[in-house]
């Protein structure tokens, strides 16, 4: 009688192995079901409610990260790491259950973590700051503090709003006219409209997608000026996507909130890079502390950016010039997906412009190639937008050869 309980027991304990192998195959993890769904966000709520509570209580920046004033810079740029993990968790049923004060509440935490990271990770900042510290007059610089949170219902998550679904509207008048890469400048002159510097500042991007709705990602500038900045990014975003920054920028550089922690503003991207590991380089130009007309119904939808009155910043003059060329569209691997017959508006050695069909995909990699196809070269896109006549334009840049004229 034992000896058949025991089998029974074996065989009982081989179908639960059985059953849990083929959950693990079928790739069913603990997060896709409803129940372990809200224990995570439970989960998330008391460790964000104790980050917040720590930051609003903190009298310093070394407070703030939970950190000794001992520590080396691995530790805080560790720290600091954390902290934004947590701040904007990387899963989504998480992130969607967040009720809108806990997110301000988030955005303020964020504001005072990066805040104590520019200043403990800059030598000369953090040794005025220790001095600062040791005559008993350094604290955290002005900002709101940050109220603890209340505990949130389950069934908020159900109850928040998602983004409104409306048709994409592009712009109704050409951006700026193509230029080449920021990044250089003429021979003899200065091709920016203002300087740049060069300064690596963590910021957070928040904006839109009209399927997915509200989206946030942490990244770090390249550099930054009065008027814009280059940001490393993975999300890719398009030509004419509007977007709000925060980040913690120098007070000379800002046109509004100078005394503020961190510099809010609205930015339309201007650029688009092809990506490199994942990581695309995005040129943002600021817009203001208020959002465009429109923006607020459907922040989502591609906007213009005022045309440039100033000298022609190319540095290749363009020649207008109705042309007949093929072009084809690039996947990410190097597919062609579509090939159309298509006419040049403007050419130049480095670069053209061409007057686009509709429903062309939108892609980062084409091909050209003259009308009797005797030559062709790669191209990278650099704008796409809708000219005063309501037809769409595509900017090329060519990267291998240069155009015949």
């Amino acid at each position: 009688m034992a000896e058949s309980t025991n089998a029974s027991r074996r065989q009982s304990g081989a179908l639960r192995k059985s059953q849990s192998g083929a959950t693990r195959k079928s790739g069913t993890g603990a997060l896709d079901r409803p129940g372990n769904t809200g224990k995570l966000i439970s989960s998330y709520y008391l460790e964000i409610e104790y980050l917040i509570q720590r930051v609003s209580d903190s009298s310093t920046h070394y407070q703030v990260l939970g950190l000794e004033q001992s520590v080396g810079n691995e530790a805080i740029v560790r720290a600091y790491h954390q902290a934004v993990q947590l701040l904007h968790h990387r899963n989504r049923k998480v992130r969607s259950a967040l009720p809108d004060e806990l997110e301000r509440q988030i955005d303020k935490t964020f504001e005072k973590t990066s805040d104590a990271f520019l200043v403990l990770t800059d030598a000369e900042k953090r040794s005025d700051y220790d001095k600062s510290l040791r005559r008993g007059g350094a604290r955290l610089l002005p900002g709101t503090s940050i109220p603890r949170p209340e505990p949130v219902a389950a069934s908020q998550k159900e109850a928040r709003a998602k983004v409104k679904e409306e048709p994409v509207k592009a712009a109704a008048a050409p951006v700026l006219p193509d230029t080449d890469d920021w990044a250089q400048q003429a021979a003899g002159r200065n091709r920016r409209r203002a300087e740049r510097i060069k300064l690596a500042i963590p910021t957070l991007v928040m904006g839109h997608d009209r399927t997915e709705g509200k989206w946030k990602e942490i990244v770090k500038t390249i550099d930054v000026s009065r008027s814009g900045a280059a940001l490393h990014m993975t999300r890719r975003l398009r030509h004419g996507q509007v977007v709000q920054l925060r980040l913690p920028m120098p007070a000379r550089l800002r046109c509004h909130g100078h005394t503020e922690p961190g510099y809010k503003v609205y930015a339309i991207v201007r650029r688009v890079e092809l990506p490199a590991d994942g990581v695309r380089v995005t040129g943002f130009e600021f817009l203001g502390e208020q959002p465009p007309p429109g923006y607020l119904d459907m922040p989502w939808k591609l906007f213009r950016s005022q045309r440039w009155s100033g000298p022609d910043r190319r540095r290749e003059p363009r020649v207008k010039r109705a042309e007949p060329v093929f072009v084809e569209f690039l996947d990410e691997v190097g597919k062609v997906i579509k090939r159309e017959r298509l006419v040049t508006e403007d050419v130049s050695p480095g670069g053209m412009r061409v007057i686009l069909k509709p429903d062309t995909p939108d892609v980062d990699m084409v091909k050209v190639l003259n009308a009797g196809e005797t030559f062709s070269c790669m191209a990278a896109l650099r704008n796409r937008f809708i000219g005063d006549d309501g037809r769409e334009r595509l900017c090329l840049k060519l990267i291998d050869q240069k155009w015949p004229l």
